[in-house]
């Protein structure tokens, strides 16, 4: 329980930005998948264009998930971030009922707050910085962030043959990147300036800019620093 409702709590930025573009006009942030004669005894749904979750309601813990076509999709749960092939039926076997079948779409893009130990998203130290979790895709995507203020700036991925594009408008306080990112980094670039190798996520914390990847592992985390006017990162 203080696993969910931690990460609810954290997930505001994206829920209330999904909302924002709902009331003019959008996608209800919140809504099933498939067909409504099919939906009963299913009952997966999309938040945003990001999440896809698929509830267990089966005595056992078991069940099968269909990933909806057109796409990859990451399991929140995979630590390797291996993306699979969207038109594929999964057989799921929940061992912990804590794990409730959650898959993110490639090319998402998801704001957070108040990322701390407990979701594994963030540290105390990073807690007063805004994480953005990105899972870059073969085509550009791009998010609207919505502040209490009514104000919004909004981020941009653009992949290349051998580099990525991330622009923010803005940002009104420090943010982490996360990015699922497996191919290694020669270079990361700010503002066409490079950015400095950190030797830890820990270590991250402690500087103003820069990123870290522990080896071995698929989430590559750039700090930036609080700016009014637009940011541009070129990873190469």
């Amino acid at each position: 329980y203080r696993y969910w409702a931690t990460l609810h709590h954290q997930l505001v930025p994206f829920f209330d930005s999904r909302a924002h573009q709902a009331y003019a006009g959008g996608e209800p942030p919140m809504r099933p998948v498939g067909d409504e004669e099919d939906w009963a005894g299913d009952y997966r749904y999309m938040l945003g264009e990001a999440f896809l979750v698929a509830p267990i309601l089966e005595a056992g813990g078991a069940r099968d998930v269909a990933l909806p076509a057109g796409a990859n999709w990451y399991d929140w749960w995979d630590e390797d971030a291996i993306p699979l092939d969207g038109g594929q039926t999964l057989p799921v076997d929940v061992a912990a009922w804590s794990r409730v079948p959650l898959y993110v779409r490639e090319g998402a893009i998801v704001p957070l707050q108040d990322a701390t130990e407990v979701t594994g998203l963030g540290t105390t130290a990073s807690r007063s910085a805004n994480p953005v979790l990105v899972y870059p895709g073969a085509v550009p995507s791009e998010f609207t962030i919505h502040e209490a203020d009514d104000s919004a700036w909004q981020i941009t991925v653009t992949p290349g043959p051998s580099s990525l594009t991330i622009t923010l408008t803005r940002n009104p306080v420090p943010v982490y990147l996360r990015l699922c990112w497996n191919d290694g980094i020669q270079t990361i670039r700010l503002g066409g300036e490079p950015l400095d190798v950190i030797s830890s996520r820990t270590a991250l914390d402690q500087v103003d800019s820069g990123f870290a990847q522990a080896t071995g592992e698929p989430w590559l985390w750039i700090k930036l620093p609080e700016s009014t006017t637009p940011l541009e990162l070129s990873l190469e």
